[in-house]
């Protein structure tokens, strides 16, 4: 029974004395990974690009001008990240009405029956110096496919004026017969070339 009361007095100073100690100098915790940051696409500062090949001869390059798109941006919990986006098919602008008007209609994108289509990231890996592994579903006139590509971080910043911002751009090629639109291949090529170059704005409370 002595035994017990010596311990518990020995014992007693030294619980007090951890719990006077600054909490920089008790055993560390595992760091918690930031939380994920909302950003919405600037379209104005947003550019969607695609080429594809004309008779073997040339390319012909056009863009859509309208599509939306959210990142949640987490770099150092990529487990957290995740990109998706939303095209508006009629939107296509290859700076050539008539031509336009084809390509809504059912030879190629058939905007009535899809007037859109969408991308969803399902993961993110780091390549390093801000190259990233992007791998998820693209959806285009009601077929889905699984889609993997390189993006890159372009840039970011923070101003009183244009709030906080970030950059990317990805380059990746799908084949439209996988879509549906086998039309005039091989004269139209089969794969259409696509650039995003994307401005994103942090998103307000």
């Amino acid at each position: 029974m002595k035994h017990t009361t010596k311990t518990l007095s020995i014992a007693t100073p030294l619980l007090a004395l951890l719990c006077l100690m600054p909490s920089s100098l008790r055993t560390p915790s595992a760091p918690q990974p930031a939380a994920a940051e909302s950003y919405t696409v600037d379209l104005v500062h947003s550019t969607l690009l695609f080429k594809v090949n004309h008779l073997g001869i040339s390319n012909a390059y056009g863009r859509f001008n309208k599509f939306s798109g959210d990142i949640e941006w987490a770099p150092e919990d990529l487990g957290a990240t995740s990109v998706s986006f939303e095209v508006d098919a009629s939107s296509v602008d290859s700076n050539h009405e008539g031509r336009d008007d084809h390509l809504r209609g059912p030879d190629f994108f058939s905007v009535k029956e899809f007037p859109t289509w969408s991308f969803t990231s399902k993961e993110v890996k780091s390549l390093g110096e801000d190259r990233y592994s992007v791998t998820g579903e693209i959806t285009v006139r009601g077929k889905t496919q699984e889609l993997s590509f390189e993006m890159g971080k372009t840039g970011e910043g923070e101003s009183e004026r244009f709030g906080k911002k970030v950059g990317f751009e990805a380059m990746f090629t799908v084949k439209r017969s996988e879509f549906g639109m086998s039309y005039a291949t091989p004269g139209i090529g089969d794969e259409v070339h696509v650039t995003l170059s994307i401005e994103a704005n942090l998103a307000k409370d």
